[in-house]
């Protein structure tokens, strides 16, 4: 969660901090009953060896140690600083040969942007102990600044700064929730997010009017620097005013994720209220409140028909004008209507 160009521990202190995570208080140990216990002379237990001038000495020297010690005596009273990364856990395992490191159990990585947790994490370090790449799983959580996160499994590219996330994935922001089996991320807060397959993305006060809309898709692209968002196959729009399928859609957003303007293409189907329409192309503006329908475009509402090479449609006034080629056809028969109004809703 550190971008490009983060300073990360080196080799060793990454060991220490992480042996660190293994020295925890002591198990209390219950007293027992006082057994009688005869020990034996020392010179009874050392047996002379031959070709040696001196006994075996039978206490371990701790002296190689003691710096050690030290060390981890004082990492367990210290705290992150700034650009530095903290991983702590229950159990460690260092894979010295790979410079891997693997923690397990209520694992937590700590940077200045942010926080990840999961049940296991691997880190792995290059020849000089900076970090290279996280790989995080089981009940995956985190944040950084106003995104949050979960998975069941995450890959991130330290020095990219490329995130994968995968297995019921779901990135929320700001009254914006993005899921689905996957969603690739890049550039951290201000980059592209790509999610697929099966992708739903749902954004609160779109527009002026306010309001909640939820979109799914095969595939939807965030573009949070051209603030764009591209969704693609199968795409289906709902909101408090209406409906909308097709294949194709593109929203250009202003400031504060507000509507500007959409546009959808291939096979698309609006409902609004009581009117109904279907074209090749629909292109919406949300300051003058006016869709533009083309492609063989057809309009419904009550019983009567609108056909026209381009066909504008204002959806609060109700207003519509098609031109050129225009004519509206009046379905007196109400059979004939209704045959009319399921095949305008036929990819619904």
């Amino acid at each position: 969660m550190v971008g490009r160009g983060a300073v990360v521990l080196k080799r060793l202190r990454w060991l220490l901090v992480l042996l660190w995570v293994g020295c925890g208080e002591p198990e209390r140990v219950e007293p027992v009953e006082m057994v009688e216990t005869v020990v034996a002379p020392a010179d009874d237990l050392v047996e002379p060896v031959e070709g040696l001038e001196s006994p075996v000495v039978s206490t371990l020297d701790m002296e190689p140690f003691a710096a050690l010690a030290e060390t981890l005596a004082t990492l367990r009273g210290a705290e992150r600083g700034t650009n530095e990364v903290l991983l702590v856990g229950e159990r460690l395992l260092f894979e010295q040969d790979e410079q891997v490191l693997r923690v397990f159990d209520q694992v937590q990585l700590v940077t200045d942007e942010g926080w990840l947790r999961g049940d296991e994490m691997r880190a792995e370090l290059d020849a000089e102990g900076a970090l290279q790449r996280v790989v995080a799983s089981g009940s995956v959580r985190g944040a950084q600044g106003e995104r949050s996160l979960e998975g069941d499994r995450l890959v991130y590219d330290w020095q990219a700064g490329v995130a994968d996330l995968r297995g019921r994935a779901v990135i929320e922001e700001g009254g914006r929730r993005l899921a689905g089996e996957q969603v690739w991320v890049e550039g951290g807060v201000s980059g592209r997010l790509v999610c697929r397959p099966n992708a739903w993305l749902e954004i609160e006060q779109v527009g002026d009017r306010g309001g909640r809309m939820d979109i799914r898709a095969r595939e939807v692209v965030i573009d949070r620097a051209a603030r764009r968002v591209d969704f693609r196959e199968r795409v289906r729009l709902r909101d408090e005013r209406g409906a909308m399928n097709c294949e194709v859609l593109r929203l250009q957003l202003k400031e504060g994720w507000e509507l500007d303007w959409l546009q959808a293409e291939s096979g698309v189907v609006l409902q609004y209220g009581d009117v109904m329409a279907k074209a090749s192309q629909l292109e919406y503006v949300e300051e003058l409140g006016r869709a533009v329908l083309q492609g063989d475009p057809r309009l419904l509402q009550g019983r009567s028909v609108v056909r026209a090479d381009r066909i504008q449609f204002w959806p609060v006034e109700q207003r519509v004008v098609g031109e050129p080629n225009a004519r509206a056809v009046i379905f007196p028969d109400v059979e004939a209507w209704k045959q009319m109004r399921a095949e305008l809703s036929a990819d619904e």
